[in-house]
């Protein structure tokens, strides 16, 4: 048989700047980290997680400015 494993998602070092759109969504992401990135001048949330979403490690990111969408 073939072992389970879980996958990982990494980002490190992204940046997202002047966004109408949200910078990043994760649906069911397992295992999620963002590390080291830039979230400036987006329109919507720069981070939207659901609630399917686990183990998510979110450390020295820098989130300014951000708008809230009245949609």
């Amino acid at each position: 048989s073939v072992p389970a494993t879980n996958p990982a998602n990494y980002l490190e070092g992204v940046s997202f700047r002047d966004s109408f759109n949200y910078g990043i969504v994760a649906f069911a992401a397992k295992h999620l980290t963002i590390t080291a990135s830039i979230f400036h001048r987006n329109f919507r949330n720069s981070l939207d997680m659901d609630e399917f979403s686990s183990n998510a490690t979110v450390t020295g990111n820098l989130f300014i400015g951000n708008m809230r969408s009245p949609d």
